[in-house]
């Protein structure tokens, strides 16, 4: 089924789907369909090398991986500046991917306490 675009839509799709499961980014997902929701993925803090933040996600998210590296507005210059330098967030499964986190292109380290990711 075509994606929904407007709520009107969207109420009208839910009406003519005589039992949806659920639906997700407005589309209809058919009741003998799930959607599989890891919960082995949390958010890790993810040191970078210096001033290399976007080649770092970058090259996550050629992993497939789902990153974050929040940004603001500068003051007076209006260039916009990473909200903690140095730092981003990426979600994934520490126990298969640590590793290749570490060893990506722009990654200095995953932060740790006592050997464990945090």
């Amino acid at each position: 089924m075509a994606a929904v675009g407007t709520r009107t839509e969207l109420a009208a799709a839910q009406r003519d789907v005589a039992d949806p499961a659920l639906i997700s980014d407005g589309k209809i997902i058919p009741a003998g369909c799930e959607l599989k929701m890891n919960p082995d993925l949390s958010w890790y803090a993810v040191r970078t090398k210096p001033r290399q933040e976007e080649r770092a996600v970058e090259n996550l998210g050629a992993w497939g991986l789902t990153t974050l590296a929040p940004r603001i507005k500068g003051n007076s210059n209006g260039r916009e500046s990473h909200l903690f330098p140095g730092y981003i967030f990426a979600r994934f499964d520490s126990t298969s991917m640590l590793h290749n986190i570490q060893f990506t292109r722009g990654v200095a380290y995953v932060v740790s306490f006592a050997g464990i990711p945090a």
